[in-house]
């Protein structure tokens, strides 16, 4: 029979033994009932086997003095669980319960003197098999002490057993043998299910701290103990149990699918773009969308699922018993459905989400937590990066991608100490001139364990480990010096370095006084440093990066949006935005030579910007048709392959000090 372990009555206690046995009497209370049950049915069935063998009024007797002693125990069952027990009282308790124990015990024993026929072989077996059940149904009751367990079924089974060896015949020596191969059974059965109870008690309790100082009402107790254990357990802005208890619940599913050979699945979810709600709409906001994803999560899981949040805006969902992938792939892309739906703010506005999903399963991605989780997220990376609003399986793939990528940041980190990093410069040029009116920075690395590394891989990778703005800062630093170098020996020429920003160099004040500390230091003119912002930049945290850039421009620094025409670049941002120059992709305009739309869309843009006096770059040119083109339209600074590649920094300066070349003007 089962045990429910549950006791509100009491609070954590320093002494844990003490509280520990309070909690075993509460216990002990709320499983009498059950077990009552099972003496009364038992008791009722003897009594009618051996009602003719014994007399009817000697077992009617003897039923009534039993059901007197369970009702005195059900009796004391009921007053206990219809008040608030102290913890000084709960000895004086369990004391009235070992009493009708051992009164139960006697009336069992009696029992075992009582209906003992040697004539009749089927009645030994039967009352021997009686008290073994009564053995059994009384561990739920008296398991919660040990030594009161061993006295009751002592009490109950020496008796029968006595007779039964004395009696010498074959069948009562087998039943005694019967009784005796049994009962040590039951013993260990309730002397584990006590140790285990002991145990999960003292892992309960010890974690609590001891209210001294409160009043001694047990109404504040126990809301001090429900308050510790959501503070230890529970996320505090959604309510959902937090990495600690979903790191244990996890092991518990794990242990249950180990005994019953059930797969379990991990979802580890992460919110699209969630940095971009906190940045432009405020973290109040920010925690008004986690806490309606976690309702919407905790609304579309079953019961014996669990949904926790593990920080910021990542979420993991463990589901048990689960069949397989189709099972997990079900539930995951009811979740996708879920966030999806768009959400209405407490001031109305609507916001669509998304989320990405990595998945993970036991036993075939890892037998433990950690590994488990681990897998989750990497699996959840892969999805962010198949384009986000999406699940991935974990792989064994996507492990090597991962370490593959941990040994690419490891040596990101090492390429900045051991100075592989170098850039590169690439000319812009008036093409009606052909005169080199500018270059653009861009940053190449040289790893030994690599080879040269795309900035397309590593510039994403510096983003995600928190190492752009160090490497930001180094090529602007580096970039300085080229211009002072170039200020030294052609003097303050009409000519500018762009630098390339990331997003990440504009989160606070920092690079704004940088920038300028370094301008003053290197004794640069402000026109001759052109930093480029990208799209990105334009779409996230706008207000603030705004901010930023207007200081920027404030002190002089001319501003180019960069990839213009590319992914959600919009009109606005040219007369929002400080900016000095815009620059068309190459995407923009390779086709404007052979396609209409391609060709109204840019030379509309051309315009615009020309009208805005904004300066218009074509970045990627390749082919002189394209430079005839752009000149026609309007577009006359523009950079590629077809003037130059890029060039590194003496040959920048050599081709400065040349005479500016005609070979590049449309023939």
């Amino acid at each position: 029979m089962s045990i429910t372990t549950s006791a509100n009555s009491f609070v954590p206690h320093r002494d844990v033994d003490f509280q520990v046995n309070a909690e075993l009497t509460n216990i002990l209370y709320r499983n009498i009932p059950v077990a009552l049950l099972g003496f009364v049915i038992l008791a009722s069935l003897l009594t009618v086997f051996f009602r003719e063998a014994i007399g009817n009024p000697v077992a009617l007797g003897w039923l009534v003095s039993l059901l007197l002693i369970e009702a005195v125990r059900l009796m004391l069952g009921a007053i206990y669980r219809g008040r608030e027990i102290s913890l000084g009282h709960a000895p004086r308790w369990t004391l009235y319960i070992n009493a009708t124990n051992v009164a139960s015990g006697l009336a069992w024993g009696i029992a075992g003197l009582l209906f003992f026929l040697p004539g009749s072989p089927l009645h030994q077996v039967v009352l021997a098999v009686a008290l073994i059940g009564v053995c059994a149904v009384a561990i739920p009751i008296l398991a919660i002490n040990a030594r009161i367990y061993l006295g009751f079924v002592f009490i109950v089974i020496t008796p029968i057993s006595i007779r039964l060896i004395m009696h010498g015949s074959t069948t009562a020596l087998t039943t005694a043998t019967l009784i005796l191969l049994v009962v040590p059974i039951l013993i260990a059965f309730a002397l584990r299910t006590h140790n285990e109870m002991v145990q999960n008690l003292r892992t309960r309790f010890a974690y609590a701290d001891l209210a001294r100082e409160l009043s001694g009402e047990i109404a504040v107790r126990r809301q001090t103990e429900n308050r510790l254990l959501e503070l230890a357990n529970f996320d505090q802005l959604t309510n959902l149990p937090n990495r600690t208890l979903l790191a244990d619940r996890v092991e518990q599913a794990l242990a249950k699918a180990r005994r019953n050979n059930n797969v379990v699945a991990v979802l580890f979810i992460d919110l699209d773009r969630f940095k971009t709600i906190n940045d432009s709409l405020g973290h109040s906001v920010g925690d008004e969308v986690l806490q309606e994803i976690a309702k919407r999560l905790t609304r579309s899981m079953r019961e014996e699922n669990t949904v926790a949040r593990l920080s910021g805006d990542e979420f993991v969902v463990v589901l048990e018993d689960t069949p397989g992938n189709q099972a997990a792939a079900t539930v995951a892309r009811r979740i996708l459905a879920e966030i999806s739906e768009p959400l209405e703010l407490i001031d109305g506005t609507e916001l669509k989400m998304s989320c990405s999903i990595g998945i993970s399963l036991y036993p075939n991605n890892g037998d433990n937590v950690d590994t488990l989780f681990q897998n989750a997220d990497i699996a959840m990376y892969h999805a962010k990066k198949s384009g986000r609003n999406n699940f991935q399986f974990f792989t064994a793939d996507m492990h090597a991608d991962a370490i593959h990528r941990l040994s690419r940041e490891n040596a990101l980190r090492k390429g900045m100490e051991r100075e592989e990093f170098f850039l590169v410069y690439q000319p812009q040029y008036d093409a009606r001139t052909s005169k080199m009116i500018g270059a653009e920075a861009l940053i190449r690395w040289n790893s030994p364990d690599y080879g040269q590394v795309s900035p397309a891989e590593f510039i994403p990778l510096a983003e995600e480990c928190n190492l752009i703005k160090q490497i930001g800062e180094w090529v602007l630093r580096t970039s300085c010096q080229m211009l002072r170098s170039i200020i030294d020996e052609f003097g303050e020429i009409d000519f500018h370095l762009s630098v390339n920003l990331s997003v990440r160099q504009l989160e606070g004040e920092e690079f704004v006084h940088m920038t300028e500390k370094l301008l003053q230091e290197m004794r640069l003119p402000e026109r001759m440093l052109m930093l480029e912002i990208t799209e990105s930049i334009a779409l996230s945290n706008v207000h603030s990066n705004l901010a930023q850039l207007r200081k920027l421009r404030s002190l002089g620094i001319p501003l180019a949006l960069d990839n213009f025409g590319t992914g959600n670049s919009s009109m606005a941002y040219l007369k929002r935005f400080p900016l000095s120059m815009v620059k068309l992709d190459k995407t923009f305009i390779e086709n404007v030579t052979a396609n209409r739309e391609d060709a109204a869309i840019a030379s509309s843009t051309i315009n615009l910007a020309n009208a805005l006096h904004l300066q218009v770059l074509a970045a990627g040119i390749e082919t002189r048709d394209q430079v005839a083109w752009l000149l026609e339209t309007g577009c006359h600074l523009m950079q590629g392959f077809l003037f130059s590649p890029p060039l590194p920094a003496p040959e920048l300066q050599r081709q400065l000090s040349k005479a500016h070349p005609d070979r590049f003007t449309a023939s």
